[in-house]
């Protein structure tokens, strides 16, 4: 199990299970129907790797960190991330053409609850950075005009800018696209 799963299972049992059935949704119905798209190989592999690298990014930081400093990264944003890694391309399954971040979006605004996710307010979080995590560089600062820090109850702030940049370096770093 990657380094922040086993974090996430250990302070956050209730989210861990929570992504434990998003998977086990994403296995059963929908994950299957997603294939190779322009050269671009968007199921298992490329989720595997995204979640390798986020964990090499956060504890790669961690080890620089200054000792007693408070953690970098929360078990919610943990989940959250973990969330946005399985469904960012989730888009993918309905749509053909380049709009599937946004229509990632738009499907976890949606549906949610059969998603697996925890509540409406995290799957807002999930969804709006799902959904600006392939816009051209010149669409930046306009597709992140809705990621702020959020407060969910009960589970705390959510840096979701952070998150979306994340996002955004750890799916530009895996060579299965």
């Amino acid at each position: 199990m990657n380094v922040l799963r086993e974090r996430l299972k250990n302070e956050s049992p209730e989210l861990f299970q929570a992504l434990e059935r998003s998977w086990e949704i994403a296995w059963n119905e929908w994950l299957p129907a997603m294939g190779v798209n322009r050269d671009s190989y968007n199921s298992f592999p490329h989720l595997k790797n995204l979640e390798a690298y986020f964990d090499q990014v956060i504890t790669s930081f961690e080890t620089v960190a200054v000792a007693g400093s408070e953690p970098f990264i929360s078990p919610t944003e943990i989940y959250i991330l973990l969330s946005a890694i399985l469904f960012h391309d989730i888009g993918r399954v309905p749509a053909s053409g380049d709009a599937h971040a946004k229509e990632s979006r738009d499907i976890i605004i949606k549906q949610w609850n059969g998603l697996g996710i925890q509540s409406i307010e995290l799957a807002r979080s999930i969804a709006e950075i799902c959904g600006c995590h392939d816009c051209a560089p010149s669409e930046w600062e306009t597709e992140t005009k809705s990621l702020n820090n959020v407060v969910i109850d009960p589970y705390g702030e959510v840096r979701e800018r952070f998150l979306a940049c994340l996002l955004v370096l750890i799916d530009h770093l895996d060579g299965a696209f």
